[in-house]
């Protein structure tokens, strides 16, 4: 089937056939199901052919096509953050000498700098800056936060300023949300939150607490959107993108989980919830600055995937038992920081013949539908513009 119609001319006619045509025409079209995505395939580490013996879950993609990723090997290499596009990879941190401890997941802007958590061998834990020399330490345990700090309160969120927002324990008993950029991190929230908190490219931080969506600027803190008129609360992680559209997952009328796209102006739309197909979804949604989102869903019928719409044929990235690379999906792992402004996605993949390694999906979703609180809305996606490396492989879904 196409992917896009050309439209059609018309000659001369009276007003009353023309708006008769038109009418007939509107009605047609709207009844056409959706368009197809369109999504390419391409690997660019894997096990057997790259030496890698493992890869931890949900690479972090950024607009340049760099991926950071953990993983050991090759050469029997220790476990190692690693940066790379398909090709030759830069160390960023590895086991060793060190650190004892690296988290699973890292982030990287588009300056190339990659954020991670990680345990030092002397026992302290922090956040920590590098892209291939020495590192900048962001936050450690011998400061204002407490262990457990490696793999407590999430994964800290880098822009492309170079400003970092994490959580963490208090020497002095609770927790608290920090930003920083080179200097002493500084205070924002301190209160009970869920999730990870997410910063945008103009240092605007979005958090949310079970009743509302919040976000940080410079000191003043506003609320984006809050419980009632239609959605009853919010769970897990936001994000947010340069405009200040944030995607969450929230509970709307009669208790359903959906996922939920809010524009700047605090106005909400359902993108997909629990009520037809899906199941569950995962409480970290991905938002672009094309204002495409992308989600994991549980499915009704068994089997997880990547989706960017309701439709989890005509909307689906990547699910468990689809053919890839010449054989079978049986798991992956994605983080919202695997989805970049070329509507890439970036995964994780275990497939049945024993493989594994790093993905990236190019998508492109031509007319994708959504039901709004108030109405119908719509996702606009866009196209992915870089070449890849290694296999590619096209399909096209519905």
């Amino acid at each position: 089937m196409p992917y896009f119609e050309a439209g059609r001319s018309w000659g001369a006619a009276s007003s009353r056939v023309c708006g008769l045509i038109g009418f007939v025409i509107a009605c047609l079209l709207a009844q056409q199901p959706a368009k197809a995505t369109l999504v390419t395939f391409t690997s660019l580490y894997e096990t057997a052919p790259d030496g890698f013996t493992s890869f931890s879950s949900n690479p972090s993609l950024n607009n340049h096509g760099q991926i950071a990723f953990v993983a050991s090997g090759p050469g029997g290499a220790p476990r190692t953050l690693y940066v790379g596009t398909g090709g030759p990879t830069t160390t960023i941190a590895a086991l060793g000498a060190t650190f004892s401890q690296l988290s699973n997941s890292a982030d990287i802007n588009d300056a190339g700098n990659v954020l991670f958590k990680a345990q030092q061998t002397s026992g302290v834990q922090g956040a920590y800056v590098g892209n291939g020399g020495p590192l900048m330490t962001v936050i450690d345990t011998d400061g204002p936060i407490a262990p457990p700090f490696l793999n407590d309160f999430g994964v800290p969120d880098l822009n492309n300023v170079g400003s970092v927002v994490f959580r963490g324990a208090l020497d002095a008993g609770g927790s608290a949300m920090f930003v920083g950029n080179g200097g002493p991190p500084v205070p924002v929230f301190s209160g009970t939150q869920n999730g990870s908190p997410t910063i945008n490219n103009a240092n605007t931080v979005a958090y949310a607490t079970s009743s509302a969506v919040h976000l940080w600027n410079s000191g003043s803190t506003t609320t984006l959107i809050s419980s009632g008129a239609g959605i009853s609360s919010f769970a897990g992680s936001p994000d947010i993108n340069d405009s200040g559209a944030v995607a969450i997952a929230g509970g709307i009328v009669s208790g359903t989980l959906a996922i939920l796209r809010v524009d700047p102006f605090g106005a909400a739309t359902v993108v997909a919830d629990v009520n037809g197909p899906y199941a569950w979804f995962d409480f970290s949604p991905a938002l672009n600055n094309l204002g495409t989102v992308v989600f994991q869903a549980d499915l009704d019928g068994g089997g997880k995937g990547l989706f960017t719409g309701s439709d989890p044929v005509a909307d689906r990235v990547i699910a468990t038992g689809d053919s890839l690379f010449g054989s079978q999906i049986t798991d992956f792992g994605f983080s919202r920081r695997g989805l970049n402004d070329h509507n890439q996605v970036a995964f994780n993949y275990w497939l049945a013949d024993g493989r594994s390694g790093i993905a990236v999906a190019s998508v492109l979703v031509p007319e994708a539908g959504t039901l709004s609180i108030a109405g119908w809305g719509s996702i606009v996606a866009g196209v992915g513009l870089m070449r890849w490396r290694h296999r590619t492989r096209r399909r096209q879904i519905g």
